[in-house]
């Protein structure tokens, strides 16, 4: 019995040996990186535009820019703004304001000395402009403190025709466009509900007119400033636009004439008799 089973064993290990190890199941693929969907531009949610600083310095205010501080209604306060002979803006968030000579905004109940109306004076002959900020101290009747600014940052400008047009930044990712136009234009914004929304005109022998064009969260703002040459209108549109991706707003000053529509005349003929 022993001599069957040394054999048997044998037998064994040699097929083992004859039989093949199964090869191993192959390694899985890694997997695939996950592909990120780009944003949608249409879709996507804009950082706010950045923000030039309005850096107040230590020279001198301008001789006769003055600030007057009025009654408004039971416990409020209005601010005027004087600079005779210039464009006067005053603005302080979204509120905006300018005229002639004079600029009046209210003030806070609190004198709101966290964030202060800036001041913007322009020269009527050369469009020359000063700015400054305006603070206000106290609560029973505030009192006034008001300094100068570093000069705006200077963008583009166009001259043609009649009109002189100067542009700057108006430290909040606006711009600010200035023209000097003849006696007779006209001046609209042409983006939103009102239509004299952001523009202002001062001025007699020619006219200066402001259009402010705050700093779109997307798509663009938009004003237009017509006059007439001779037979020509002419138009000139100012336009800041930010399209989706871009972090700033971009500013753009055109104009371009056409024949006006003229009223036809009739020859009349005067025939004269002598008797």
């Amino acid at each position: 019995m022993r001599m069957l089973t040394i054999p048997f064993a044998a037998a064994l290990l040699f097929v083992r040996d004859l039989v093949a190890p199964a090869p191993a199941p192959p390694a899985a693929p890694p997997p695939e990186p996950a592909v990120e969907e780009a944003a949608d531009p249409a879709g996507q949610v804009l950082a706010p535009p950045p923000v030039t600083a309005i850096r107040e310095t230590s020279a001198p205010v301008p001789a006769g820019v003055t600030v007057k501080l009025r009654k408004a209604g039971a416990s409020g306060w209005k601010a005027e703004l004087i600079r005779r002979g210039y464009l006067v803006a005053l603005r302080r968030g979204g509120e905006r304001t300018a005229g002639e000579d004079v600029a009046v905004l209210p003030v806070a109940a609190d004198g709101g000395d966290d964030e202060p109306m800036i001041w913007e004076t322009t020269k009527l002959d050369t469009l020359e402009t000063t700015r400054g900020t305006l603070r206000f101290e106290g609560d029973a009747k505030p009192v006034p403190r008001i300094r100068l600014a570093e000069p705006p940052v200077a963008a583009t400008r166009e001259r043609e025709r009649l009109h002189t047009c100067v542009s700057h930044e108006d430290g909040a990712g606006g711009f600010t466009v200035l023209c000097r136009v003849p006696v007779g234009a006209t001046a609209a914004s042409v983006t939103g509900d009102d239509p004299r929304a952001d523009v202002w005109m001062a001025g007699n022998a020619s006219r200066v007119v402001r259009m402010d064009l705050p700093a779109p969260a997307e798509g663009a703002e938009a004003r237009v400033v017509g006059y007439a040459m001779g037979a020509l209108g002419v138009v000139i549109r100012a336009e800041a636009t930010r399209a989706a991706g871009e972090d700033r707003a971009s500013l753009a000053i055109l104009s371009s004439d056409r024949p006006q529509p003229m009223v036809p005349r009739r020859a009349i003929r005067y025939t004269c008799c002598v008797f």
